[in-house]
């Protein structure tokens, strides 16, 4: 097994609009020594949540494929 740390990095804000209150910019890697990726910007909590399990299955994903 590679020793690899992951992050995922959630900034959230709220705002006066009338579509939804949140904004949240999202950064990640499931590698630091490649650096993170570029922010997507959300303005959903369904679709932050979404984002965050999908990272955490990736991640898992890797990590079954790096063997024990």
């Amino acid at each position: 097994m590679t020793n690899r740390t992951a992050l995922l990095i959630i900034r959230a804000r709220f705002e006066a609009h009338p579509s939804s209150w949140l904004r949240a910019d999202v950064r990640w890697t499931t590698d630091v020594a490649g650096g993170l990726a570029r922010p997507v910007h959300l303005a959903d909590p369904e679709a932050v949540t979404d984002f965050v399990r999908d990272w955490l299955r990736d991640l898992e994903a890797e990590g079954r494929h790096d063997g024990p």
